[in-house]
């Protein structure tokens, strides 16, 4: 290099590539960051998307929590109703009461039954009236189902989960998320 006057050449070469090495750098670190928040975005962008598509209310899991635990009771009612109406038995007694009223009725005249065909009538009435309530207490339901709502609660724990945060969690979470894919876009 000295015999050919190349010193002073080798030296700016020398720079030039280190300077050209810098940029290197600097292109790979702008790169990389670059490439880390289109990746952020996109992982922003999912996360919005997936709990929008919820539409979360305010204490939704709370909410679900009570519900269910109603519908559950009301399911438990509904086991118990259809038991004392399976244990009733109405058709079978009404029938056995109505033929003995019949047998009645035909020796009334001689028996003088008149007081105990009124009481026959009356726990005929009052067994149809019973049996009538139970069944409308059985024909009630609400709005939404038991499976419906556990359906809800499962989905909202899952995503929360895939996440990990707690189900309460997920709105001021989609609010977060959504605010910085505001920022980086």
């Amino acid at each position: 290099d000295r015999y050919g006057s190349l010193l002073q050449k080798r030296v700016i070469v020398g720079k030039s590539y280190q300077h050209w090495r810098t940029l290197a750098r600097e292109y790979e670190q702008f790169s990389s960051e670059r490439d880390a928040i289109v990746q952020e975005i996109d992982y922003l962008t999912f996360v919005v998307e997936e709990i929008g598509h919820l539409a979360l209310k305010e204490n939704e899991e709370d909410e679900l929590i009570a519900t269910r635990s109603k519908l559950q009771q009301r399911e438990k009612h509904h086991r118990m109703i259809n038991e004392v109406l399976a244990v009733m038995a109405v058709e079978k007694i009404t029938s056995h009461l109505q033929q003995a009223k019949k047998l009645l009725l035909k020796q009334s005249s001689i028996l003088a039954m008149d007081y105990t065909i009124d009481q026959l009538e009356q726990i005929l009435s009052l067994l149809s009236e019973s049996e009538q309530q139970l069944l409308e207490k059985l024909g009630y339901a609400e709005s939404s189902s038991l499976e419906a709502v556990e359906d809800r609660l499962f989905t909202i724990r899952g995503i929360a989960r895939k996440h990990q945060i707690h189900a309460n969690e997920l709105g001021s979470f989609f609010n977060e998320s959504r605010e910085r894919l505001t920022q980086l876009i």
